[in-house]
This record gives structure tokens, C-alpha cells and sequence, in this order.
């Protein structure tokens, strides 16, 4: 095996748990959007306007 720091399973894991806690902050922000709440969307740094045009969207 090549003499990487990380191995290439370990940076695939490393990658898709970057990739799944992004996908799942996302996730969040729409459920939160389709029930009509705000606060964690705020905590994300959206802004009010934002929020009513995406809300209005769906």
C-alpha cells in the first residue's frame, strides 16, 4: 500500500461524514422551512427576507 497519511478508506469515510453533516444541516434548514419555523434558520445566518421568499416557494 502506497504510504499515504490517510488511507483511501479512511479519507473516503472522512469525506462522506463531511459530506453527510453538510446534506444533513440542509435537510434541517428545508424541514425547518416547511414547518414555518425560524429559529434554527436564523441561527444559520438567513435572513428574514430569505426566509419569507423560500417559505412562499414551496
Amino acid at each position: 500500500m502506497p504510504a499515504y497519511s490517510l488511507t483511501p478508506m479512511q479519507t473516503l469515510r472522512k469525506w462522506l461524514k463531511t459530506v453527510m453533516f453538510f446534506h444533513f444541516k440542509v435537510l434541517m434548514i428545508e424541514i425547518n422551512l416547511l414547518k414555518g419555523g425560524s429559529i434554527l434558520s436564523y441561527r444559520e445566518g438567513w435572513s428574514v427576507k430569505k426566509l419569507k421568499d423560500r417559505a412562499l416557494r414551496i
